[in-house]
């Protein structure tokens, strides 16, 4: 599979901006962190991500959640997969609202996650911890929940 791989890896340049990460500051993740602040200006764009103690990003991160929900309630919204398989989903009729732990001791799979993006318009996932190699599990469920 290398041989494979290795003329793909060299075409990248050609077709992505490629950075070079030589200090312990993810430079990629302050320059996402930058945008997201000027886009954020305006009323209507989201903030995809944030810190708990900011209190501005806790009130966006509401205040977007209560676009979809009545009276920024959380109610158990019943969900059905492809193979007919009821699940409950924290949320609103429109966006599901839950933590992360949630997510994974819930055991949903990729039929149940199919199932909440037909349902829902909008998911809120919060108290979504760093991710490391020593979470695998945890990390490739989070991919598979985002793709």
């Amino acid at each position: 599979q290398r041989e494979s791989f290795v003329p793909f890896i060299e075409s990248l340049p050609l077709h992505c901006d490629v950075y070079e990460v030589k200090s312990s500051v993810d430079y990629r993740e302050q320059m996402v962190l930058n945008e997201l602040l000027v886009n954020s200006s305006s009323d209507n764009a989201m903030r995809c991500f944030g810190l708990k103690t900011d209190p501005t990003f806790v009130k966006n991160f509401n205040k977007y959640y209560a676009d979809y929900a009545d009276n920024n309630t959380i109610q158990t919204q019943m969900v059905k997969n492809d193979f007919l398989r009821e699940f409950p989903i924290p949320g609103s009729k429109l966006a599901a609202r839950f933590p992360f732990r949630f997510f994974l001791e819930s055991n949903l799979g990729q039929s149940e996650i199919r199932a909440m993006a037909k349902k829902f318009h909008a998911v809120f996932i919060e108290d979504l911890p760093k991710l490391d190699i020593q979470q695998r599990n945890e990390t490739m469920r989070f991919i598979i929940l985002v793709i």
